[in-house]
């Protein structure tokens, strides 16, 4: 999927310079930016989008601890510290590419440079390694602390729980299975996806993916023969999605657990 993408930007930023120089190559700021914002309509609007979520991350803290004045204050700056942190690594990109003498592999390279700044926006940047985590972790009190992190918990289970069953609707109109293979089938699953993120339309397809890797040895236990058979050549469609789901980020281990 993404090698064609390359191929596709490549053709796209070919420039003629003339015949005597032949082809030229060029990736100016506005590519590199495109390719970076590709799903946030620009630079701009990802910024106003990145600082609508801190506000929306403090609201639903808020929901379940009770915040101080100052609390807030000092997430709004650890969050913004995280949006300044990713523009700074934005710029850096482009200073490299400006370092650059531009030819084909060059392009693939600069384009390899914006790839970890796609996952970091589409993964989020108020996750476990942010500032805005570590403030949270340092600002609240042990009882805050408490209460905040068995309602993830709970909002997890949810998340997962919801994925879950909704993969497995598709799937039992395809091939149709009893409660107990389903219920079955969804332990199995919530454990295989335990470590996975599952945010946005994407979220199916994690449980899609992780549904093919489990082995056949596992899936007979549960389903009969021809069932086995048709679920697996429905979900073996679902492995070469792996590769875009790594680089967004939402498949975070490659071995699957046990």
């Amino acid at each position: 999927m993404y090698s064609v993408r390359i191929v596709l930007i490549a053709l796209f930023v070919v420039s003629l310079g003339g015949r005597a120089q032949g082809w030229q190559f060029q990736v100016d700021r506005s590519t590199i930016e495109s390719w970076i914002f590709q799903r946030q309509n620009g630079s701009e609007q990802a910024k106003k989008s990145l600082a609508a979520q801190i506000d929306l991350k403090i609201e639903a803290i808020k929901t379940v601890v009770e915040l101080s004045e100052q609390q807030i204050k000092q997430l709004h700056l650890a969050g913004e510290g995280d949006i300044k942190r990713f523009y700074d690594a934005v710029q850096e990109v482009h200073r490299k590419v400006d370092d650059m003498e531009m030819n084909q592999n060059a392009i693939n390279e600069a384009y390899q440079l914006t790839t970890p700044l796609q996952q970091k926006l589409a993964s989020g940047l108020f996750d476990d390694d942010s500032l805005m985590h570590k403030v949270l972790r340092g600002t609240l009190s042990a009882a805050q602390l408490t209460a905040l992190e068995n309602s993830e918990k709970r909002r997890r289970e949810q998340l997962v729980s919801t994925s879950v069953r909704g993969y497995l609707a598709m799937v039992d109109q395809v091939v149709p299975m009893s409660a107990d293979q389903i219920e079955q089938l969804t332990e199995i699953l919530r454990k295989r996806i335990a470590q996975d993120k599952l945010t946005g339309q994407y979220a199916i397809y994690v449980v899609g993916y992780r549904l093919s890797k489990v082995p056949d040895a596992d899936l007979g236990e549960i389903l009969q023969p021809v069932q086995l058979k048709a679920l697996r050549q429905m979900a073996n469609q679902m492995e070469g999605i792996a590769g875009f789901l790594r680089q967004q980020g939402m498949i975070l281990d490659e071995i699957d657990a046990e």
